[in-house]
């Protein structure tokens, strides 16, 4: 039995990879992602255009990362005896129709409106995203379906988030949105092209959530988790004001560097599972750290367009790997119950999202720019210590 094949489980009727359905959710991945981040790139002309402090503005990805938190749990008990295949096109759907409010909103209110609908779909798709390729791919294909999806993300983030901006000049924030709400509409007409029936079986539940707490090392290895969440997005949510306000970069500076990011984010991702396979504590522990040293770097550096680059690069690389790191550490120790340990995983990585722009949107309207980075490199650097000191993983040597 190969490596993979222990730790995921075997479909007795599936007879070979599904990849067009695959692909329909890597592109559904890329929507979700376009739209989570987008508002990081405009955040300055969101919260002019709604009239509200950037602090404020930054609630639009905590709005939606709450609403996943609770999405996220309770999705496969809502959804039990529904086709998997119909509760991934009203997910797509609820994304779409969450950008396109945002992108109409007359005012704050109705804005943190269409984020609530993106975070119905957000947290109930990733809820769900591992066990879906579990049944759609064969064992053997599984690392490189799920590479396919979360290689998505990156690439999404390349385009997405340097874009954001510069298409922000050009069509203004609400026509960003709109795009977004444009890609999701096709994501969702692929879906529905692609996707074969995958009627409810085996479903998680809240109770099955719970009952996952007795796994040995969990508790710690969910702490280390949320501190690596929570922090990296108390950086990224607000590197926009940073990038302006401290560094002084004008939009063409600022989507360079957003580009860099990306581009790096992307080789990350793309030679992770090279890492992984090595070692995976040390995948998991030290990216985390090295994302602090940059948030440092950021405020004991020069603030020049050559070192910035260099610390988003540094950066964008190490936060590559962090999203498979951790859900192949959750599908090797808890694959034997993959939807609600997908549920599980995904609730708290939207409870650190939340917590890490809450903090941050308060700490930017207290004192500035720094104090974001500051606080997040704080919890980055725990996360390191947690995964080095408290965790094993399963397939590393002692």
């Amino acid at each position: 039995m190969t490596t993979t094949e222990a730790y995921f489980p075997k479909s007795a009727q599936l007879q070979r990879t599904s990849w067009g359905a695959v692909l329909a959710l890597a592109f559904g991945a890329a929507s979700l992602v376009t739209s989570e981040l987008l508002p990081a790139s405009l955040l300055s002309p969101m919260a002019q255009g709604l009239g509200v402090s950037e602090g404020m503005a930054g609630q639009a990805i905590s709005m939606s990362a709450f609403v996943a938190i609770f999405a996220s749990l309770f999705a496969s008990t809502l959804t039990r005896r529904l086709d998997r295949r119909i509760v991934v096109l009203a997910c797509t759907g609820l994304v779409a129709l969450g950008a396109l409010t945002v992108g109409l909103a007359p005012g704050y209110g109705v804005m943190l409106a269409g984020r609530v609908l993106f975070g119905l779909g957000l947290g109930a798709f990733w809820a769900m995203s591992v066990s879906l390729v579990l049944r759609l791919t064969l064992p053997r294909d599984v690392p490189k379906a799920l590479s396919l999806i979360f290689g998505a993300v990156p690439v999404a983030m390349m385009i997405s988030v340097p874009a954001g901006s510069l298409l922000g000049e050009l069509l203004g924030w609400r026509g960003v949105f709109l795009l977004a709400a444009a890609f999701g509409a096709l994501c969702l007409l692929l879906q529905t092209l692609t996707l074969p029936p995958l009627p409810a079986k085996h479903g998680g539940n809240i109770a099955g959530i719970y009952a996952l707490r007795r796994h040995k090392g969990l508790a710690l290895a969910m702490a280390a988790l949320f501190c690596t969440f929570a922090g990296k997005f108390s950086l990224f949510a607000y590197i926009r004001p940073l990038l302006e306000q401290y560094g002084g970069f004008g939009i063409a500076d600022i989507s360079s560097v957003l580009l860099v990011f990306g581009a790096a984010n992307f080789i990350g991702t793309a030679i992770s599972s090279w890492m992984i396979v090595r070692n995976l504590k040390m995948t998991l522990a030290v990216p985390p750290v090295l994302v602090a040293l940059c948030a440092i770097g950021f405020l004991l550096g020069e603030p020049t367009f050559g070192l910035y680059c260099g610390l988003m690069a540094a950066w964008g690389f190490s936060v590559g790997f962090i999203p498979v790191a951790w859900t192949t550490w959750v599908t090797r120790e808890l694959g034997h119950d993959a939807e609600n340990a997908g549920c599980m995983q995904f609730a708290i990585m939207q409870s650190a999202i939340a917590t890490g722009v809450l903090c941050g949107g308060f700490l930017i309207d207290l004192g500035g720019p720094q104090l974001p980075f500051l606080f997040g490199a704080a919890l980055l650097t725990m996360a390191g210590l947690l995964v080095a000191l408290c965790l094993r993983a399963k397939g590393d040597h002692a």
